[in-house]
């Protein structure tokens, strides 16, 4: 099946400027907002995105309309100059892409890839590798074909921030020859959802700044009415699943001190506070070592609502299963500094004082600043000493 203009309905960014000319007369957020209704659905679509983390393209009359309000939306969310925001969009594209690949023909999912820049090429008579998979109670041999192609440096580029921490997408478990990387159907989706997320989040950054009394209007009803209660933080979103979790118990009631934490977990909050979505490796060493060190399940969650994707019900469950409140019950520590070193997440090359474990190198951290106060009592910090002891502990 070859690619088509309904495919532009639910892939509004594979569409450039020039494939809808008659699209682009004016900037697409100046066209919507003279409509009263493409506005309102304009808003009814990023409040989808914002409340639910999804792209509603049932909405869309047709792909002319999805490929207008899609670049309207670009130009709304560079307006709102909001990073989280930016973020929540492109990952809400990219999956929700991502929900038809498995239906799409392999051609369609190669087009898509190239329309958007991607440098993937199809390998007619493809190379196999053997995987075991079970059919009923047996387990049978199959040969996958690695008909995907990409340049070595195009793959590392897209999969080194969040998916290289995963084993599936390290290059010692991948074929490569001749500086390229050859994939499989599904290897290959998975990266051109990733791609999409960066290409969607580039062309925010860059899209025009639109003013008129219109567009105000329209801004001005986002604020107040989709991003004002997606920011309220004095009233959580509602958890109603019951559960016998009971909250660990924490061996002391000291404050927790975030600036005596270690480098490699300063550097997962950071790119949480900077709107970025981490990777289910970060995830799990926060989680971890937030639960390790004396956190609730609710302070846990606390960090984690910052980022784009987040659901309120997933991350409570998965937080109190990382605290062996669910499950087998097990309460896990995060990876060892050797394990997070090869994995990409320690920022620095030295190994922090105290211990081979972000757990050991805080409690350390604070030991001696206690030593160094001179009290074992609950710690009371001036901003100085935090300062010189962050570095002391290995910090940047």
């Amino acid at each position: 099946m070859l690619w088509g203009l309904d495919h532009y309905k639910r892939y509004p960014f594979a569409a450039v400027p020039s494939d809808f000319p008659h699209l682009f007369v004016e900037n697409p957020l100046v066209t919507v907002a003279s409509s009263s209704h493409l506005a309102e659905k304009l808003i009814e679509v990023l409040s989808t995105i914002v409340r639910k983390g999804r792209v509603d393209f049932s909405v869309f009359r047709d792909y002319e309309e999805s490929v207008l309000l899609y670049y309207a939306l670009l130009e709304l969310v560079k307006l709102l100059g909001d990073k989280r925001i930016s973020n929540r969009l492109s990952l809400a594209f990219a999956k929700s892409a991502a929900s038809f690949f498995e239906n799409e023909d392999e051609e369609v999912l190669l087009m898509l890839g190239v329309k958007i820049g991607l440098r993937v090429s199809y390998e007619r008579f493809p190379p196999k590798i053997p995987r075991i998979v079970k059919l009923g109670n047996k387990e049978v041999l199959e040969f996958r074909p690695l008909k995907f192609v990409l340049p070595i440096e195009e793959y590392v580029k897209i999969v080194a921030k969040r998916l290289m921490h995963d084993a599936s997408y390290s290059l010692t478990n991948t074929i490569v020859s001749n500086g390229h990387i050859y994939l499989d159907k599904q290897t290959y989706q998975r990266v051109l959802e990733e791609y999409i997320y960066y290409y969607v989040l580039q062309l925010t950054e860059n899209a025009p700044q639109v003013q008129s009394d219109k567009v105000n209007a329209i801004l001005n009803i986002v604020k107040e009415k989709v991003l004002e209660e997606y920011y309220r933080t004095d009233e959580k979103p509602e958890y109603t699943e019951t559960t016998t979790a009971v909250e660990p118990h924490t061996e002391t009631e000291e404050k927790v001190v975030e600036s005596l934490f270690p480098p490699c977990i300063r550097r997962i909050i950071d790119t949480i506070n900077a709107g970025s979505n981490p990777s289910h490796l970060e995830r799990f060493t926060l989680a971890a070592f937030l639960g390790q060190v004396g956190l609730t399940v609710d302070e846990i969650l606390e960090y984690f609502r910052k980022t784009a994707d987040y659901n309120e019900k997933i991350a409570r469950y998965q937080v109190e299963h990382i605290l062996g409140m669910r499950g087998s019950r097990k309460r896990y520590m995060p990876y060892g500094c050797s394990n997070l070193k090869a994995s990409g997440l320690c920022p620095i090359s030295d190994q922090c004082p105290g211990g081979r474990n972000p757990v050991a190198v805080y409690k350390y951290a604070v030991k001696k600043l206690k030593k160094k106060q001179g009290s074992t009592e609950n710690i009371k910090l001036n901003n100085e000493e935090v300062a010189d002891q962050s570095k002391a502990a290995g910090g940047i």
